[in-house]
């Protein structure tokens, strides 16, 4: 190994370390191998690789500044421009596929491959292998260039990283993997798609690691002025960023193609750059240091989250104590609330049945009475005295027994009952049930207690009646003591089992909180553990363990120095086989060789033309009365014509130049041009009429409910919920809009709901209104998003070459809209614009954002009578070249097969040199914009500007020539062609009653009197027509259709998952890693919804143009019966028409979405666990399996709408169609009767045919 190169000591202070930390670069080596073994001995091969790295990065005293970014932002060819050598591949498309390291030094190239294979190339070598590596990220790690620079010294290295957008995720990983060495990041963004939310979100990821972030917006030679002044463009950057809370280090606006101009910070950015050098050396320390912090503590977090399972550790187990103490309190008390209920109630009864009057004056006379009779001496009457004497004793007895039962029940049972019920509610025992039975009690007072207390001898004193009532007393309470005390038992007992419940309840929530005491006490265990391990690693960084450092470093030279492994040394002009990731059979340059293609026609005059034929035929032929219902034929086609218009939709994602393409299209500047998102609302560039003259605005705003509705969706994203307009506004302002931490998915979403906010003030007043406004408030509508977003649609009417032709642009939200809506809108014009252009964006040919509406426009594309589809790649004048051009072009064409659109038409454009060349063939182009297109045109100074040459340069006039074709022929042509048939069809009527007229009399005769039952027969067959058949092939394939889509969903399932359980969504998880799970999840359900949708929508085409195929074949036999039974019959064809949608809902409803969580859970146990094992592949199956049900049940419904819609279409077409049928066979042969009687001059009729064949096109 090369000695160390630096010995003397730098003082540096991490953003983890409140002091100082003086280290060299040895003993900086020594610490990270001393926490290089630390790390070993956790497992984490991943971490132990990058220490590894920054341990060699800071050996050889290198100072990394990471270039990373958008793919095609120019990243390849800054650097190129900063050590102005053509060192690395620049392409419009992916170029680096792998880290790629350049170094300022003696010239070498040197390959290091992921099997530890070493090839070093001498210099000079051929620059285009070495680029080819650059693109192999399948078998190279990194690549590593050295060439002699006078701008940077030799430890300053220049490492290219993969775009981070790419549509390959390998590209993103290569990326982020290098971020660890990154001691300065310079992140590149081209001046289209500065605000694409990847960028946020990656920059913001650079800045949760402390790493310092320069952005560089790139290639501002595409500014113009005219659209945006570059101050405000400026601003809108910084503002962007600051919305997401970025602080960035620096920002510089660069062109690489236009040095000159003034607002170009190149050179600033070289300036910059220089001035890194004087204090690098102390920043390779500090961020290594810092890199390392960050290491450990990953491992840190993600040790915890395997043995914590994902969940987030709770810090609560002073408030479960709290509340374990409470259920023990709780349990003793139940455990003493019985023994409480009977002290409470004998307290009670003693009271009651002591304070009970039994013994009043009445009763007590009655009881005396009684004791007299009981007297030995007691006699009544003379005779019969036993009986008499018998008898009254009974009677005083009954008596006195009679009214103590009623004292008693008035003094003791009544209040007992009472007692016991409200006992049992106070104590909360039994119910109802329980008080009716307690108020049912009976206690009787037996007989023979009245006997039992007389004492014998006692006589009749004052102290004997006394004595006698006291103990009767005392007997009766007793009684009702007893009663109460039995009763109070019962009641006892039922308390107690409601008590046992209550304890069972309290002791379970006892357990579990013992459970969960322990749980903590075991997690608070492990977290001291972990966080001892990490204190370790800090004061390994800070240099506690010296001594250990030094032994652990000098273990690792020793291994290194045996591991190394020596360099294949490629001698110059010496090739290497099996470099093989070039595109070996590149195409050659286009030849420009002109496509001879049919003249363009001026469409309106086409249509104008084809109209007054058609009138002009009906003129004729409604002379003839037979012929009247041909005649009505003949107008209603040639109004239909003439008021023929076209629908053109634009697509594309954010900045792919849509609008801009529009303008040249139009010719003239008419849609705001931005290079920030611009489109919210649908705007469509109408021809103008009398009510909406030229430059007349219809602006529709949302309804309310349409309002409410996108601010629900959005509001979803941070699970808040709104019943109203007005609560929904309030959410977004008290809740929303104060969040500090926002996620990226739910960011767009923020940014929409802020501007919800910006302009409710004046804005919600509009809702529900059409308004008509001036071409001065257009541009804000479009562009301000506080004011486009409350706009539904914006109708411009406006006057140039192709309005004028009857067509109508539609340009629509971006490809990448958050408006859940516009999924379905989008779809909408899909199915019923007469062309679509899609535009894509020449150095971001393809995105992420792209893919699933070209998936969509694949699904279709051969639904459509025509191939309707236009591609564009805008911003051509980027290309280095024709070679570098037709790449790209062939990138797309590559891209568009894979997504299922076979065959399609792709024309590069460059929207500025047409637009600016159109501007100068009118005259009106300003001297700023005629220096702008010399410039783009690359004219020497004095050369002169041509407008043709550019139109030509631009591309535009190729798409022009097709697209022009396609709407005066193959469109046009459609319905002029089924206009001139009609008159056609009169021609063949009218010579077939000629022909007729002439035949002999006897002949004619006999067809008359056939004719009518002819007639019946015909109008029979169509009348009873069985269409039983056709609703069985109809179900049938409908069914087919439905069930194929099953198959494409869980065909795409694993790369569906792949992307919604990715480790950059799960390493984002500040806190609990289940609430990233859960997020994962929704996405992937919530793809699901969306794509089964989309599959739907597709589908409902396919059941469109399969309905209108069985009544073809139904109105086929419906004509060839009538022209059998007929002859000379010369039906009209079938105006077809489009059908009503389904609307078809992008959620998959899953009731057993807590069954899938709890599956999510179980199977994630830490990020090693689930994307280096097999836990990611385990819960993919597991997932698909279970989300099979609610597809399938999903699937079901909609192909009952499906059908259930479709086929009640058909019904309609065919009852309109037999109608028709009946209608033309019964004008046929009332014409035709007077034809066989000669009621027609057959000379006049032959006349006519004549005049209608000189009104027929030459062609037919």
């Amino acid at each position: 190994m090369n000695p160390l190169v630096r010995k003397e000591s730098v003082t540096v202070n991490p953003f983890w370390s409140k002091t100082d930390i003086s280290v060299d670069q040895e003993n900086m080596i020594q610490r990270l191998s001393h926490l290089k073994e630390e790390i070993d001995s956790r497992g984490y091969s991943e971490q132990e690789d990058k220490l590894e790295q920054l341990m060699e990065k800071v050996y050889t005293g290198e100072y990394m500044a990471v270039f990373s970014g958008h793919f095609s932002a120019g990243k390849s060819s800054m650097i190129n421009a900063l050590f102005e050598e053509d060192l690395l591949p620049s392409s419009p498309i992916p170029a680096s596929a792998n880290m790629v390291q350049i170094k300022s030094g003696d010239p070498y190239a040197k390959i290091l491959f992921k099997n530890d294979e070493v090839y070093e190339f001498e210099h000079p070598y051929d620059i285009e292998e070495i680029k080819n590596y650059c693109l192999n990220g399948n078998d190279v790690k990194y690549v590593e260039i050295s060439h002699p620079s006078t701008f940077l010294p030799e430890d300053f290295v220049i490492v290219d990283t993969p775009g981070i957008d790419s549509t390959d995720d390998a590209h993103r990983l290569a990326t982020e993997a290098s971020m660890h060495l990154a001691d300065i990041v310079f992140y590149m963004v081209d001046y289209n798609h500065v605000q694409s939310e990847l960028n946020f979100e990656f920059v913001k990821e650079l800045e949760d690691q402390n790493k310092k972030v320069i952005l560089i917006v790139n290639q501002i030679d595409k500014h113009n002025e005219l659209e945006i002044s570059f101050r405000d463009f400026k601003q809108g950057v910084k503002d962007a960023f600051a919305d997401w809370n970025i602080d960035l280090e620096e920002i510089f606006f660069t062109s690489l193609i236009d040095l000159s101009l003034e607002a170009n910070e190149f050179n600033d950015l070289r300036v910059y750059i220089t001035g890194l050098l004087a204090n690098r050396h102390v920043e390779v320390i500090q961020n290594a240091l810092e890199a390392s912090y960050l290491i450990a503590e990953n491992i840190k977090e993600t040790s915890l989250q395997e043995k914590l399972h994902g969940e987030a550790p709770k810090s609560n187990e002073g408030e479960l104590q709290n509340r374990y103490d409470q259920l023990n309190n709780q349990i003793e008390a139940l455990d003493q609330k019985v023994e409480e209920f009977k002290e409470s109630f004998e307290a009670d009864l003693g009271k009651l049945t002591k304070s009970a009057i039994l013994m009043p004056f009445e009763v007590r006379e009655a009881a005396k009475q009684f004791m007299e009779a009981s007297q030995p001496d007691f006699k009544v009457g003379f005779l019969f005295k036993d009986k008499k004497t018998k008898e009254e004793k009974k009677n005083r007895f009954d008596t006195f027994y009679d009214m103590l039962s009623k004292q008693a029940s008035s003094q003791l049972e009544w209040h007992l009952k009472e007692l016991l019920v409200q006992k049992s509610k106070e104590w909360e025992i039994g119910d109802e049930r329980l008080f009716k039975e307690l108020y049912n009690i009976s206690i009787p007072i037996p007989e023979e207690l009245i006997d039992s207390e007389l004492e014998t001898g006692a006589g009749l004193t004052g102290q004997a009646v006394l004595n006698y009532t006291e103990g009767v007393s005392s007997s009766v309470r007793r009684i009702f003591r007893q009663k109460g005390l039995q009763e109070m038992d019962r009641l006892a007992d039922i308390l107690s089992e409601s008590l046992e419940e209550q304890k069972k309840e309290i002791k379970r929530e006892r357990n579990e909180l013992s459970a969960e005491l322990k749980k903590q006490q075991t997690e608070r265990a492990l977290i001291r553990k972990e966080e001892e391990w990490f204190i370790k690693c800090i004061e390994i960084l800070e240099g506690h363990y010296n001594k250990h450092s030094k032994e652990a470093f000098q273990k690792w030279q020793t291994e290194k120095e045996g591991n190394l492994k020596q360099s294949t040394i490629i001698k110059s002009g010496e090739k290497v086989s099996g470099n093989n990731e070039a595109d070996k059979n590149e195409k050659k340059d286009a030849e420009d060789v002109e496509i001879e293609r049919p003249q363009a026609l001026d469409t309106k005059e086409y249509l104008v033309q084809a109209a007054e034929d058609l009138n002009e035929a009906a003129r004729k032929v409604e002379i003839v009365p037979e012929l009247s219902a041909i005649a009505r034929e003949l107008k209603q086609r040639a109004e239909r014509i003439e008021s023929r218009e076209f629908t053109v939709a634009l697509f594309g994602a954010f900045s792919a130049g849509k609008s801009s393409f529009a303008n040249a299209l139009l010719g003239e500047s008419v849609l705001p041009v931005s290079p920030n998102p611009t489109t919210a609302a649908i705007n469509k560039i109408c021809p103008v009429t009398a009510e909406y003259p030229h430059g007349t605005v219809k602006v529709q705003y949302k309804t309310t409910e349409q309002m409410l509705e996108d601010i629900q969706y959005s509001l979803s994203y941070f699970d808040m919920e709104a019943e109203t307009l007005e609560e929904a506004v309030s959410l977004i302002k008290n809740k929303v809009l104060i969040k500090k931490d926002v996620t990226a998915r739910a960011k767009p979403h923020y940014t929409f709901l802020k501007a919800v906010n910006k302009g409710a003030a004046h804005e919600l007043q509009n809702l529900d209104e059409v308004q008509k406004v001036g071409m001065e408030a257009f541009g804000e509508l479009v562009a301000k998003e506080e004011k486009a977003c409350f706009v539904n649609l914006i109708e411009l009417y406006y006057s140039c070459p192709l309005t004028d032709q009857g067509i109508t642009f539609v340009d629509t939200p971006g490809a990448d809209s958050i408006n859940a809506r516009h999924t379905g809108v989008a779809f909408r014009y899909i199915k019923e614009s007469d062309a679509i252009l899609y535009v894509t964006y020449y150095n971001h040919a393809f995105s992420k954002a792209d893919r699933e509406f070209l998936i969509e426009l694949g699904r279709v594309k051969d639904v459509f009578e025509l191939d309707k589809m236009f591609f564009v790649v805008n911003a051509a004048d980027l290309a280095k070249n024709e070679s570098e051009l037709q790449h790209v072009v062939t990138h797309v064409e590559d891209n568009l097969i894979s997504y299922g659109i076979r065959k399609p038409r792709v024309y590069p454009v460059s929207s500025h040199i047409a637009a600016l060349s159109k501007g100068l063939e009118k005259g009106n182009l300003s001297k700023e914009n005629r220096d702008r297109l010399s410039k783009l045109l690359k004219l020497k100074s004095k050369e002169e500007i041509s407008s043709s040459a550019g139109i030509k340069e631009s591309g535009i006039q190729e798409f022009e020539n097709d697209f022009t074709h396609f709407i005066s022929h193959d469109l046009t042509g459609l319905a002029v062609a089924a206009g001139y048939a009609d008159i056609d069809r009169a021609i063949s009527v009218i010579n077939d009653w000629v022909s007729a007229s002439r035949q002999d009399k006897n002949i004619r005769e006999k067809q008359l009197n056939e004719l009518q039952k002819r007639k019946e027969d015909s109008i029979e067959y169509v009348r009873t027509f069985d269409h039983e058949s056709n609703e069985r092939a109809f179900n049938q394939e409908t069914k087919e259709l439905v069930y194929y889509i099953d198959q494409r969903i869980f065909l795409r399932f694993s790369d569906v998952f792949k992307e919604s359980f990715n480790p950059a969504a799960l390493s984002k998880s500040k806190g609990n890693v289940k609430e990233s799970l859960i997020d994962c999840l929704k996405e992937l359900i919530g793809f699901i919804g969306f794509d089964l949708a989309q599959e739907m929508r597709a589908t409902a085409l396919r059941t469109e143009k399969y309905v209108w195929k069985i009544v073809d074949e139904t109105y086929t036999k419906f004509k060839k019966t009538a022209t059998a039974e007929l002859p000379g019959l010369q039906l009209s064809a079938i105006e077809k028409h489009s059908f009503d949608m389904p609307d078809f809902e992008e959620e998959l409803v899953v009731e057993h979405f807590d069954k899938l969580k709890g599956i999510v859970f179980s199977s994630f146990k830490s990020p090693k666990q689930f994307f280096e094992q097999n836990g990611k592949e385990l819960l993919k199956e597991k997932l698909e399996e279970e989300l099979k049900s609610p597809v399938n049940h999903y699937l079901e419904q909609k192909k009952s709408d499906l059908q259930t819609a479709y086929w009640k279409a058909y019904q309609i077409v065919v009852e309109e169609l037999e109608q028709k049928v009946i209608d033309e066979v019964n004008n046929h042969v009332e014409g035709k009767k007077a034809a066989l009687s000669v009621s027609i001059d057959p000379e006049t009729l032959e006349d006519l045919a004549n005049s209608l064949k000189k009104i027929m096109p030459e062609s037919s």
